[in-house]
């Protein structure tokens, strides 16, 4: 399963499918997020046959790429969060929905992340403030989180490895490595996620209002070379 795993996240920075992100904040840090994705056929196939390649992966060779039983014990390893819902309805599509008491509980299970500052969550009085920043500075220190991203091929495609790669020169790098379909799917993908909010919403920096949700979106290719830091926040009461 980790190495399914491995090319699932792999494959889903470098080619397109669908995805769906909805993450839900309640004034004491608690909340819910939901996830929904679904890997375009010539995607899924392509997992298939790489992970057909990798030892251990008995279940790839069955046509399984998600197995919600695995999944459930990887949510298990980190008791904030408590996965509340998870399915595969067809090969190659993935929903779920996991909950949290306090979403800076999520990273202080393991010592290093604490000091990241990956994801901060402050309240005053009846005013919270939740952020996420991300730069290379801090990471590699997510490694400990995801550790399918210290993996050297995966390295290989990330920010670190790639500090004075051009955007033109990242682009022939993943052409050259996936063909055209990587190339096309990199142009194409964007991460996209709605951040909703049980109050109202004061400032928000790095996404657009909505109601009482915020929408972030940021060209995939942005995310994997991180020329410029991911600095997102929300205040609300």
């Amino acid at each position: 399963m980790k190495y399914i795993l491995y090319f699932i996240i792999l494959f889903l920075f470098l080619a397109s499918c669908t995805v769906e992100q909805r993450a839900t904040i309640r004034p004491n840090g608690s909340g819910t997020i939901y996830f929904h994705f679904k890997l375009e056929k010539f995607l899924y196939d392509t997992i298939l046959e790489m992970s057909d390649l990798a030892k251990g992966n008995e279940k790839g060779g069955q046509g399984i790429i998600f197995d919600p039983e695995e999944i459930k014990k990887d949510f298990k390893e980190n008791p904030a969060i408590i996965l509340t819902k998870i399915s595969s309805p067809t090969p190659g599509e993935l929903e779920g929905e996991f909950k949290f008491d306090n979403v800076e509980a999520i990273f202080r299970e393991k010592e290093v992340l604490k000091k990241t500052g990956a994801v901060t969550f402050i309240r005053s009085g009846d005013i919270s403030t939740i952020s996420l920043f991300i730069d290379r500075d801090n990471f590699k220190q997510l490694y400990t989180l995801f550790p399918v991203l210290e993996d050297p091929f995966f390295e290989m495609f990330g920010p670190l490895e790639n500090a004075d790669t051009s955007e033109e020169e990242y682009i022939q790098m993943v052409e050259f490595a996936f063909g055209e379909m990587g190339t096309r799917g990199l142009k194409e993908s964007t991460i996209v996620m709605e951040i909703i909010v049980e109050g109202k919403i004061l400032e928000q920096k790095g996404g657009t209002i909505s109601g009482n949700s915020v929408i972030y979106k940021l060209p995939l290719i942005d995310a994997l070379l991180l020329h410029k830091p991911i600095d997102y926040s929300i205040k609300f009461k």
